[in-house]
């Protein structure tokens, strides 16, 4: 894989974009009816931005720095919700 200046891409970049082709990106406007399926909703923006642009009713409130951490099941820091 190539950047667009056709360099080499970064390991963390290609290991970022396989990952995103995993997800489900949830627009807000569906966020309840994903919750109420089962869905686990983290929110991981930082404090300034959910004061900014407000919170995501449901979500669980997770700070980027320790989200690996709190969904890890085998870490003792782990938080039970995202451990299903």
């Amino acid at each position: 894989m190539t950047t667009d200046q056709n360099q080499p891409m970064a390991a963390i970049d290609a290991l970022l974009e396989a990952a995103r082709r995993g997800m489900d990106r949830v627009q807000p406007a569906a966020l309840a009816s994903e919750i109420a399926a089962g869905a686990l909703i983290a929110d991981i923006r930082p404090v300034e931005q959910r004061e900014r642009d407000g919170d995501m009713p449901g979500a669980l409130v997770i700070d980027r720095n320790v989200l690996e951490w709190r969904l890890d099941p085998t870490s003792p820091h782990h938080i039970p919700a995202g451990c299903a």
